[in-house]
């Protein structure tokens, strides 16, 4: 039973682990080091990713057009923004869009206006799209006019041994599991999913160390009743020896007598 307490240990521990690393480990672009590039996750070898317009302090005015590709295995894609800030009001010369597609005739993501800009801005919900691919045009300038998102893969159906499932039925992979960035939409990949087995053993394992530890403080109470019966009792009589008779659970049993000194008639 103390085994599997500590297996359980081990295993919290990793857990909470796994969430710092893969907070600290997330993979950030930049439109601006990619524009008119395609950011392939399959080249990249990620499966989740931060896109940001530019560089922090970066003035220069931008006209860019990234694609996010996903992989074949996880054919969707899903994001959701961390900043939106649109500063100016024209939405001729500072805007963003994300498209269903590689193609510039691609129609808008689900849920999203065709255009975000000053006077229209959607900064919460999840948006996914309905293939590999992600389209994102950007135009403006980085130092007033900026965005952030979260974009992860993720599959429908069916999830195969190296993916996790989600409460709503999407598959990510389990390098996605409990990561802080909510990649199954709906947070249910952060959840303590535990065997019958090891909740079993689990709960069998905190009766066992409560039961250790209430047999203790009984052993503890006992051996200090015991010590203090060592004392023996004591009958005194005016002008008579004092007879010191040791426990009746002590052995050998004898008296022991001793002449008072000094002792009140």
């Amino acid at each position: 039973m103390e085994a599997k307490s500590f297996v359980f240990t081990v295993w919290i521990t990793l857990f909470f682990s796994q969430i710092v690393c893969n907070v600290k480990c997330i993979t950030t672009y930049y439109m601006a080091d990619h524009c008119g590039d395609e950011i392939s996750m399959i080249l990249e070898d990620v499966y989740l990713g931060r896109l940001l317009v530019a560089h922090p302090f970066s003035d220069n005015n931008l006209d860019c057009v990234v694609i996010i590709e996903s992989w074949s295995f996880n054919p969707y894609i899903t994001f959701h923004f961390e900043e939106v800030v649109f500063e100016s009001l024209d939405c001729t010369d500072s805007y963003v869009t994300f498209q269903d597609g590689k193609n510039e005739v691609s129609t808008s993501v689900a849920g999203l206006q065709i255009t975000m800009c000053g006077r229209n801005k959607t900064t919460s919900g999840i948006y996914s799209t309905t293939n590999r691919y992600l389209r994102i045009h950007y135009r403006g300038n980085p130092n007033r006019s900026k965005f952030s998102i979260i974009f992860n893969c993720y599959d429908v159906g069916s999830c195969d041994s190296f993916e996790y499932k989600c409460d709503n039925g999407w598959c990510i992979n389990n390098d996605l599991n409990c990561n802080g960035y909510n990649p199954c939409g709906d947070n249910s990949d952060c959840q303590m999913k535990l065997s019958t087995g090891a909740v079993i053993g689990i709960v069998i394992g905190c009766i066992v160390l409560v039961g250790l530890t209430i047999s203790m403080v009984i052993c503890i109470y006992c051996c200090m009743h015991r010590k203090q019966g060592f004392q023996g009792t004591v009958t005194r009589f005016p002008n008579q020896p004092i007879t010191q008779y040791l426990p009746a659970d002590q052995y050998p049993m004898t008296s022991i007598v001793t002449y008072p000194t000094n002792i009140p008639t």
